[in-house]
C-alpha cells in the first residue's frame, strides 16, 4: 500500500494492537521491535520525568550525540554538560561534579579558578607528582619523605626552631659571612671553650677594654686593679696595686739611677744663693715613689778675708736641704782649699713628671770677697735614685 497514513484511518484494534489511536490526532505505541527508528526532530516522554530511556534490565548500548551537543539537566536546565568539538566536555558555570556525596566534588569556583574539595581528604598516588605553579599551603604541611630544592628556600623568621634542627646539621660552612651578630646570642652563651685560639685580639676589643693598647692616663695608686692568670688553668682574675707591691722585685727598691755631674768652677761673691752647675733631672715612674738624692760637691774654696761659704740642695725651685753654711772659714784672711761636702736627702716629689734637683753656693758672711766650688775643676757629683714605695 502506497501513500499517507493518515491517524483518522487508524481504527482501534483493542488491547492486542500496535498503534491505537484517540481519535483526536494522537497515536499510541504498544510493544514493538525495529531495527531503527528515526525522528525528524524530537523523540519525547508522555509527560515530563514520564518516561525512562531503558530499564534496569534492558540497557542501551552506545550514544552518539553531534559535535557541540548539549546535555541538559533538570527540569529547567540549569546544569549542563556540553561537548567542546576536539577539545572536551564543559560543565555549565560553577557547577560542581560529585564525588559520593555533597562534600566531595570539582568545580569552578571563580573564572579561571578551579576547586578540588573534599570534607575529609584528598589523597595524590602517583610516582611522581609534577606542580607547574606557585603552591600556597594555608594549613600545616606533613611531609614524611625528604625535601629537595633547586633554589634557596625562604622562610619567615622566627619559624625554625632548635628542637627542628638535626644534631651537627649546621656547620660553620653553611653560615654567610657576618650572618651571626651580638643580637642573636643570650648572656653566657659563648664561654671559652667556643673561642679557637688566638681569635680574640686587641683589635676585636672596645677602646674602654683594658689592653696592652690602653694607657692607664694617671700614676697608679694602691687601689688601681690589674689584671692576671692566676696560674690555675688560665682563669683571668684581678688584684690590686696594693697587692703586688709584696711580690714585684723593686718595690721599696731602686726603680730606676741618674748618674752625672760637673767639673766647672763656680765661684760668688755675694750671700745669695746662686747656682753651682751641678744638676740632673729624672723622672719618677709612679706619683708614689721616692727620690734618694746623694751629693758629692768638691774643690771648695775661701778666697781671702774672714769668710766662708754655704750650699743647699734644691728640687726645682724648693730649697730641700742647706748642708754647708760656713766651709773655709778659718778666722784668717788668706785663701783656704777645703776638700769637700756631701749630702743625702730621701725626697717625696709625689709626681710622674721630670724633676730637677741642683745645688747652690753663697757666701756665709759677707761679700768682700768670693768663694767657689769645683776649684781646679775638681768632679762634683750628683746621683739620683728613684725608689719604689
Amino acid at each position: 500500500m502506497t501513500g499517507v497514513l493518515k491517524v483518522d484511518d487508524i481504527q482501534d484494534a483493542g488491547a492486542n494492537s500496535i498503534v491505537s489511536s484517540n481519535g483526536s490526532g494522537t497515536l499510541t505505541f504498544g510493544n514493538f521491535t525495529a531495527a531503527t527508528i528515526t525522528a525528524s526532530t524530537a523523540l519525547v516522554p508522555d509527560a515530563s520525568d514520564g518516561a525512562a530511556l531503558g530499564t534496569t534490565a534492558l540497557e542501551w548500548s552506545d550514544l552518539f550525540l553531534a559535535d557541540g551537543a548539549v546535555i541538559n539537566f533538570g527540569d529547567d536546565q540549569e546544569v549542563t554538560l556540553t561537548h567542546v568539538a576536539d577539545t572536551g566536555l564543559l560543565i555549565s558555570s560553577t557547577d560542581q561534579l560529585q564525588f559520593g556525596d555533597s562534600g566531595t566534588y570539582i568545580h569552578q569556583s571563580a573564572d579561571g579558578v578551579l576547586d578540588l574539595v573534599s570534607d575529609t581528604e584528598i589523597e595524590l598516588n602517583a610516582t611522581t607528582l609534577d606542580i607547574n605553579a606557585n603552591v600556597e599551603i594555608s594549613g600545616t604541611a606533613v611531609t614524611t619523605g625528604v625535601h629537595t630544592f633547586t633554589a634557596v628556600p625562604v622562610f619567615p623568621n622566627n619559624t625554625i626552631e632548635t628542637a627542628d634542627i638535626q644534631a651537627d646539621a649546621i656547620t660553620g660552612a653553611k653560615i654567610a659571612d657576618d650572618a651571626i651578630n651580638s643580637e642573636h646570642y643570650t648572656d653566657g652563651s659563648i664561654d671559652t671553650a667556643h673561642l679557637a685560639d688566638g681569635q680574640v685580639t686587641v683589635g676585636k676589643l672596645a677602646t674602654a677594654v683594658f689592653t696592652g693598647a690602653t694607657d692607664i692616663g694617671a700614676a697608679i695608686v694602691d687601689a688601681d686593679l690589674f689584671l692576671m692568670d692566676d696560674g690555675a688553668g688560665g682563669t683571668i682574675r684581678k688584684t690590686t696595686a696594693a697587692r703586688l707591691k709584696t711580690y714585684i722585685p723593686g718595690v721599696g727598691k731602686v726603680l730606676q739611677v741618674v748618674n752625672t755631674g760637673s767639673s766647672t768652677e763656680t765661684s760668688s761673691s755675694s750671700t745669695t744663693y746662686a747656682d753651682s752647675s751641678l744638676t740632673a733631672a729624672i723622672t719618677p715612674s709612679a706619683s708614689s715613689s721616692k727620690v734618694l738624692v746623694m751629693i758629692t760637691q768638691a774643690g771648695l774654696l775661701k778666697n781671702s778675708s774672714d769668710n766662708g761659704g754655704k750650699l743647699r740642695l734644691l728640687r726645682g725651685s724648693t730649697a730641700l736641704e742647706e748642708f754647708e753654711n760656713d766651709f773655709g772659714r778659718n778666722g784668717g784672711t788668706g785663701l783656704n782649699i777645703v776638700g769637700g761636702a756631701s749630702c743625702n736627702v730621701l725626697d717625696s716629689p709625689n709626681t710622674t713628671s721630670e724633676t730637677t734637683y741642683k745645688t747652690q753656693v753663697a757666701c756665709s758672711v759677707s761679700s768682700n770677697a768670693s768663694v767657689a766650688v769645683q776649684h781646679n775643676s775638681a768632679f762634683s757629683t750628683i746621683i739620683l735614685m728613684e725608689i719604689g714605695a
